[in-house]
């Protein structure tokens, strides 16, 4: 989706900001930019709305060298979140959400529909939203209305630059499984840039992280975590999470995004058509608020829909997690019990993820052979 080739950024000073970027980024994945201050993070970001000009080689966009375009055009269809939300504060939510929009002339149903459909999203009731101007409203919500913003025109690739390094940690955490939640659905060309080493490990596909304007190791989470590549990514990323494992830790290492949402407005004939089609026998159920009503298994769908009965009749709703309070060994009793997923959620009844037998054992695993090759190099 987004190709660097060769892409250098050079001042006129001499300094170099990035040198000899090659970076592909693939189409509906959320890449995280990390590295210490100066390292070129942001640079790298800019370059791609041409905010910054590269003074050497090539960044492509859908195959198409965006030197070539027209950077208006160009900025219009690219999202763009910041710090500080950058809001106009004399224009409503709906106004702000549809800036980009109106630019682009869609007609006034078209904006009204996508401005409530996106503050559904975001579990913003619209009638209490739609009309509030930015000061007042919290700063959590503020930097809600920004990332919807930047999502309004429907963009391919949406940058965001340290979004949520301003907002309190509670905040911050909720906003950053927000994202993780309209990701699935949206499924757009994220590049983040943040400072925050487990914000990246949280939220990326895949992490670039730089030093003084070059790539020290591009990988997943569990490759940068597992087999950093040299010294400085290992000192980066800190001590080994995995040795901080035991029973009496957290569950946040383990849990993994639900592979399979639905929505509780879904009818039974929906929601199987669905679950079929991905090949899952059970799927997450979240209302439009984005709290989570219950887990489904395929079969009680099926009698639902044989039977005429309302999705909600299948919930199962007593074996969860709340990721707040939650330890490891919680999770294993829970898993001996039984194989099938456990859902998690926050203090507000929000779904983050799942914790799978599967995934406990690619824990297990993981922390066992990064112990073993620790050994073997000593």
């Amino acid at each position: 989706m987004v190709d660097f080739e060769s892409v250098t950024k050079q001042y006129p000073d001499g300094t170099v900001a990035v040198d000899k970027l090659n970076l592909t980024i693939e189409k509906g994945k959320i890449v995280v930019l990390i590295g210490p201050s100066g390292c070129g993070k942001t640079t790298t970001l800019k370059m791609v709305n041409r905010l910054e000009e590269p003074s050497r080689g090539v960044i492509r966009m859908g195959g198409q060298n965006i030197l070539k375009m027209n950077p208006v055009d160009l900025r219009r269809n690219i999202g763009y979140v910041i710090q500080d939300t950058g809001l106009m504060p004399h224009l409503t939510v709906t106004e702000n959400i549809a800036t980009v929009p109106n630019l682009l002339r869609w007609k006034k149903e078209r904006v009204k529909a996508r401005v409530e459909e996106l503050l559904h999203m975001a579990g913003l009731d619209p009638k209490l939203y739609r009309y509030r101007l930015p000061a007042q409203m919290s700063g959590g919500q503020r930097q809600r209305i920004g990332v919807l913003r930047a999502l309004a025109a429907e963009p391919e690739v949406v940058l965001m630059d340290e979004p949520f390094g301003a907002l309190d940690p509670i905040t911050r955490d909720r906003l950053q499984g927000e994202l993780k939640e309209i990701q699935n659905t949206l499924q757009r060309t994220i590049i983040f840039v943040t400072h925050d080493i487990d914000e990246a490990l949280k939220l990326g596909d895949q992490i670039v992280l730089m030093r003084d304007g070059r790539v020290e190791q591009i990988g997943s989470p569990e490759d940068l975590q597992q087999n950093p590549a040299n010294a400085f990514v290992e000192s980066f990323i800190g001590e080994d999470r995995l040795a901080q494992i035991t029973p009496e830790a957290g569950i946040d290492a383990l849990v993994e995004d639900a592979p399979l949402i639905l929505k509780a407005s879904s009818g039974p004939e929906k929601a199987l058509e669905r679950m079929e089609r991905v090949g899952r026998e059970t799927a997450q159920v979240v209302g439009e608020d984005g709290l989570w009503k219950g887990m489904v298994w395929l079969n009680d769908i099926k009698n639902a829909e044989r039977y005429g009965k309302p999705i909600a009749s299948t919930y199962r709703t007593k074996r969860k997690l709340r990721i707040e309070d939650a330890r490891i060994r919680e999770a294993a009793t829970l898993l001996a019990a039984s194989s099938e997923p456990i859902p998690v959620v926050d203090a507000s009844g929000r779904l983050r993820g799942i914790v799978t037998d599967a995934g406990f054992a690619r824990m297990t695993i993981a922390r066992l052979t990064r112990g073993r090759h620790q050994k073997e190099s000593a």
